[in-house]
């Protein structure tokens, strides 16, 4: 049974009724909406939006009593209760916005009840004119949410909900004969648009005094007004939330806590149980699981102490989204600090029993810890939780059970989920999943429908009625395994800041102010390596070294990022080796163990790496132990007689590899194996590859054998095996980790090493088809792919190892005079062996220059676009000039059919050789050619992407001077045909407003749907003000051609680009932005930080184009403004400063007169001639 629509006027209502029926059966009356009670007195229907109209304050007393309903309600109750109390206040600030706006005039217009209805395209039976009212009622409103705080929901999605309501209530009153002149024009609607968000705000506010809920959504987000106005509206509440340390999600439970009773029902056995576990973790120390800390000399916080709150990012899973993707994080979302005030909007709301919330991070990033304090600090009266570590559960058992058997660990006993969640209905059920990353690992599946499992799993709970929240954790890498279903919000852990490194180490001094020969650490000390110390996991290691006083001080200058990583390591194999042996080592024993552990920890390294992934199964680190380091005896056995094996003894006990096992406790478990940073295990490589680079130093410096060798071959057998398999250019900290560790070497091995890298690169043509290690096979390959491979990494490894000096082609590769063809020939065959990522990265880091001789270096600028990257490596300057010119008009979606390809070169050679060559009027030649383009798209021809902005760039700027019909025929082709394909297309929606305004007859064609301009202004926020500006223009230019569909048209475009007008890019604001800014408009930005700065970029390029009174009226605006962001006035007057320059007026020649003095002289000496002319 599907749950009731809750954001409708009518799902308001009905909600309401189940609490307050007195009070509905009388709205319900003066309303007329008979959707309760079956039948109604016919009412005034304009009395909707009456002052005087009673319905409106049987209203007001409905939302009185509202507080006192939320007593003791929870779950879907109060969710519905909530949905309702907003859907009324939304609506109702229609109303009052329209009476205000209307004012006494509403009593002149004289129009019979059945006219009315009729406007609305309705003809009720009889005097049942009720049934016309759900055209006014029945309206979506939007309500804020954890993903959409009160204001960003005000701001973007409600605005657009009282833009639709206006239209329906003018609709409805439009049709009347004496009807008010305001009804009409862009001035009524948008003073409509301000005073419905005024008025809605104002119910808001009064309402979060009482709504814990209401308070939640709008402490969401960055708008300190806001904020502060919720403080402002309870002061018990403001001075709660200053009480609690903003630690261990303190805030989260002073939030939820206004929702809680703090009462726990007694008979709730489980639920107490449930709360002793989970509340149990605060007490614990910071480092849990099965780490040895015996042998650290300090003592490790609590959690509820040591846990800091991480920053995050926010998003809503769609088709583009890529979870395990840093730079689309980067790229599409902002770093977030009110995690505790997301989580409780979150599951104090309804989404979170429809969607599951997917927290992502990286290896020791806190996941984990955060679902544990999170489970803590719950309200044990208002939430039963449930934590399910993933990795002791079955894979294949369905989610019921998986929680069953985490239940069953808790109790002891076998509790069924339904008995639980039945004995729970008074509260709001949560299931913690953490470490999905573990399920997909150790089962060993590429692609997993778990999620949609969880989602469904939720449906069919809220189907039985105990609605059920659940929050699962992963690591990013495996994101993109999962099928995420579209709309499930995606949280992504932040490393720490500044301020947080300063909280946890605060925490860490605090535990340890009592510990004999402690020596505190400061932020100060780990200046050198805050890039480390911002990760959580790092951040510990680092304290627990700083904390041996035989380590030297992390402050010290020439500590190296190579060199810490290896004395941190190092310092956790020593300490095992020796504290772990049964009696004292000797140093000999002790030297050679932890040389055995780091290789076979390298090992590990390159297990995970060679397989092209970041964890290793126990079987695979078994196999490959066992070829580079065999056991020397008969493992040991466990007191269960369960052997110990290789792979077993080499992770042991070192907290940064993690053990990941699916259903551990089960004899047939896999167990996998992770570093709990990459790092780690990038550092390891690094350190094996310089191991036996410089081992076959050493091999080289001995004499040879044959008498006529000068020195033996270097034997890089092991080498080869072990580096030809992936290319370190996709995890580029490998190479640089190698520079820092050969940094650290004497000059002697140094130039040794490169010398080696020499004579390895000359011969890898000559390698024999034998493989030394033929039992070592992590991945498929084939000959070519690892000599490509190894050849690969050996040139960066000898270009990189030596970045100060460019490394000469001629030295590695033999050729006659200029000729690059064996440089060539290297380059195409890594182009063929290596996979698509290895290929890109590798364009990416290296690249060929000549300065009297060709050189390989590291790439420092970043060219856009793989081929020309490819073409510069190359060392081929006429592909590369083609790529660069030609790359614009190409995207991924091209092929390579003929016609398409004939079709690019027409488009081509029209924009660059035809187009703009003839002034405001086309000749015959170039409107022929464009008709051919379109013409072939008319048959069908395909066209990339790039091509068509291109086109679209095109026709935009040459709309003016082409023919109405041939622009109208290549804007069908251009214009997207529904809100999906104006998302995935890259044209501009201020080009296509661009060439519709150049012929402003056709709006009344429909070229342009005015449904599409929300959705194409979505995806290009960045074009609104233009646009807007653009259709004043041609509003305002007098041209015979601009109708009322246009005027509609331009009106439209207004308002669907008003909720981005707050954000700007000067790449297309024309210079007559500032005639539009100067005064006063109906669609307008704020005048805050953001359109200063635009404007100050377009200033430069057009000072001389804006007279001194439009720039000082735009200015005085920004002076007046009453935005948050509103300019200071050094800014300001910077930008006035700026554009007198630009101008040519010497401010210091006008003696003391400030910037704004000298402009208001200019204007006002323009004005005086302006009235002397006239």
């Amino acid at each position: 049974m599907p749950r009731p629509a809750l954001f409708s006027y009518e799902g308001a209502l009905r909600v309401l009724g189940r609490y307050d029926r007195p009070w509905l059966d009388k709205a319900d009356v003066f309303l007329g909406v008979g959707i309760l009670v079956g039948g109604a007195v016919e009412p005034d229907v304009l009395s909707l939006v009456d002052p005087k109209n009673e319905a409106t304050a049987s209203l007001r007393k409905i939302l009185d009593g509202i507080t006192d309903k939320l007593t003791g309600l929870n779950g879907v109750h109060r969710h519905e209760l909530i949905a309702a109390a907003h859907t009324i206040i939304a609506v109702t600030s229609v109303f009052d916005a329209f009476r205000d706006e209307i004012g006494p005039v509403f009593d002149t217009l004289q129009v019979t009840d059945r006219e009315k209805f009729r406007a609305l395209g309705a003809e009720p039976d009889g005097k049942k004119e009720v049934t016309a009212l759900p055209s006014l009622t029945a309206l979506n409103v939007p309500a804020p949410n954890a993903t959409r705080g009160f204001q960003e929901n005000l701001t973007i999605e409600l605005s657009r909900f009282f833009a639709i309501a206006t239209d329906l209530v003018t609709e409805f009153l439009d049709g009347l004969g004496a009807r008010p002149p305001q009804f009409h024009g862009t001035r009524f609607r948008h003073a409509m648009a301000t005073t419905s968000r005024e008025k809605y705000t104002h119910h808001y506010l009064g309402l979060a005094g009482a709504i814990p809920e209401f308070r939640i959504w709008a402490l969401l987000g960055e708008h300190a007004a806001t904020r502060a106005a919720i403080r402002r509206s309870d002061a018990k509440f403001a001075e709660a939330l200053e009480a609690v340390r903003t630690e261990s999600l303190e805030v989260f439970s002073t939030l939820l806590s206004q929702l809680s009773s703090g009462q726990l029902p007694p008979s709730r056995t489980y639920r107490k149980k449930l709360e002793h576990a989970a509340t149990a973790v605060l007490g614990k120390p910071l480092l849990r699981g099965g780490s040895d800390t015996s042998t650290i000399d300090a003592v490790f916080p609590t959690v509820e102490r040591g846990f800091v709150a991480p920053g995050y990012r926010l998003t809503v899973y769609h088709e583009k989204t890529q979870p395990s993707s840093e730079g689309w994080w980067d790229r599409h979302t902002e770093v977030r600090d009110d995690i505790d005030t997301f989580l409780a909007a979150h599951l104090s709301g309804p989404d979170s029993t429809t969607l599951p919330l997917l927290v992502l991070g990286n290896p020791g990033a806190g996941k984990s810890l955060l679902v544990d304090v999170l489970a803590a600090r719950l309200p044990a009266d208002r939430f039963t939780v449930v934590t399910v570590q993933l990795r002791k559960v079955r894979a294949e058992d369905p989610v019921h059970e998986q929680i069953e058997t985490a239940l069953t660990e808790v109790f002891a006993e076998r509790v069924g989920w339904g008995r639980l969640a039945d004995e729970c209905e008074d509260s709001t059920r949560v299931v913690l999943l953490d470490g999905f990353d573990e399920l997909i690992q150790a089962s060993g599946v590429q692609q997993s429908a778990y999620i949609q499992q969880v989602r469904d799993f939720q449906e069919r709970e809220a189907d039985l009625g105990r609605p059920v929240a659940v929050v699962i954790t992963s690591r990013m890498l495996v994101a993109d395994r999962a099928r995420i279903p579209v709309g499930v919000p995606i949280v992504k852990l932040e490393e720490f800041d500044d301020e947080r490194v300063d909280r946890w180490l605060e925490a860490w001094n605090d535990a340890n102010t009592s510990t004999s020969g402690f020596r505190p650490l400061s932020q100060a000390q780990l200046v050198h390596h805050s890039d480390l110390a911002r990760q959580p996991l790092i951040l510990l290691m680092l304290v627990i070294y700083a904390a041996d006083p035989d380590n030297p001080p992390l402050d010290d200058h020439n500590l190296s990022k190579a060199e810490l990583y290896g004395r941190l390591i190092r310092s956790f194999i020593l300490r095992q080796v020796r504290d772990k042996s049964s009696r004292r080592p000797s140093e000999d024993h002790v030297t050679t163990r932890a040389a055995q552990s780091g290789w076979q920890l390298g090992i590990a390294a390159l297990a995970m790496f060679n397989r092209g992934r970041q964890y290793v199964t126990d079987r695979e680190l078994n196999q490959d132990l066992a070829v580079f380091a065999p056991a020397e005896a008969t493992a040991p056995a466990t007191t269960l007689d369960t052997p110990v094996s290789d792979a077993d003894r080499t992770v042991e006990n070192f907290f940064f590899i993690h053990a990941a096992a699916l259903n551990e406790k089960a004899e047939t478990g896999r167990r996998s194996y992770e570093f709990l940073h990459a790092t780690f295990g990038e550092y390891l490589i690094a350190e094996v590859t310089l191991t036996l680079l410089r081992q076959m130093v050493v091999q080289r410096a001995l004499p040879a054998a044959n008498p006529y060798l000068r020195s033996a071959p270097p034997d890089d057998s092991l080498l080869y095996t072990l580096i030809s398999h992936q290319p370190f250019v996709k995890r580029k900290p490998i190479l640089e980790l190698a520079a820092g560790l050969f940094a650290a070497l004497d000059q002697g091995t140094r130039t040794g090493v490169l010398a080696v890298l020499d004579d390895l690169i000359r011969s890898f043509h000559d390698r024999a088809r034998s493989d030394p290690h033929p039992d070592y096979a992590p991945a498929r390959t084939t000959l070519v792919s690892r000599i490509a491979t190894y050849s690969a990494n050996l040139v960066c490894l000898r270009v990189l190892l030596d970045k100060d000096v460019p490394t000469p082609v001629q030295s590695l590769f033999r050729h006659e005079e200029d000729s690059l063809d064996p440089w060539r020939s290297t380059v195409r065959l890594w182009q063929s062996g290596l996979d698509k990522e290895g290929w890109q990265s590798l364009v990416d880091e290296l690249t060929l220059v000549h300065d009297g001789s060709w050189h390989i270096t590291r790439r420092e600028v970043d060219l856009e676009g793989a081929a020309g990257k490819e073409a510069q490596l190359l060392g081929d300057a006429t592909l590369e000039g083609m790529m660069h010119t030609g790359r614009i008009f190409v995207s991924d979606d091209i092929t390579s059919a003929p016609d398409e390809q004939f079709l690019l070169r027409k488009l081509a050679r029209w924009i660059v050789l035809t187009s703009g060559t003839t002034g405001r009027r086309g000749i015959p030649y170039d409107v022929d050619a464009l008709n051919g383009i379109i013409s072939r798209l008319d048959a069908g021809t395909p066209m990339n992407r790039g091509a068509r902005a291109c086109m679209s760039s095109a026709l935009s700027r040459e709309a003016q001077r082409l023919p109405r019909d041939v622009v109208e025929r290549g804007l069908r082709h251009l214009i997207p045909k529904t809100p999906e394909e104006c998302r995935d297309r890259e044209i501009r929606p201020f080009e296509l407003i661009s060439a519709v305004c150049s012929h402003p007859d056709l709006v009344g064609l429909g070229v342009l749907p005015a449904e599409l301009l929300p959705h194409l202004f979505r995806g290009h926020s960045l074009t609104a003000l233009p646009a807007v500006v653009l259709t004043w223009l041609t509003v305002t230019s007098g041209d015979q051609r601009v109708d009322g569909a246009f005027h509609e048209f331009a009106a439209q475009v207004g308002e669907a680009a008003r909720p981005y007008l707050g954000v700007g890019d000067s790449a297309y604001l024309p210079v007559e932005a500032f005639d539009y800014l100067a005064h006063q408009r109906a669609v307008e930005p704020p005048f805050g930080e953001t359109l200063l700065r635009v404007l100050y970029e377009v200033s430069h390029a057009v000072a001389g184009a804006v007279e001194p009174r439009t720039f000082l009226d735009v200015v005085e605006r920004f002076a007046n403004s009453s935005a948050e962001s509103r300019p200071d006035d050094a800014s300001i007057e910077g930008f006035i400063t700026a554009y007198l320059a630009d101008r040519g007026v010497d401010i210091a020649a006008g003696g003391t007169s400030s910037a704004p003095d000298v402009l208001r002289r200019l204007a006002g000496e323009q004005d005086e001639r302006h009235q002397s002319d006239a």
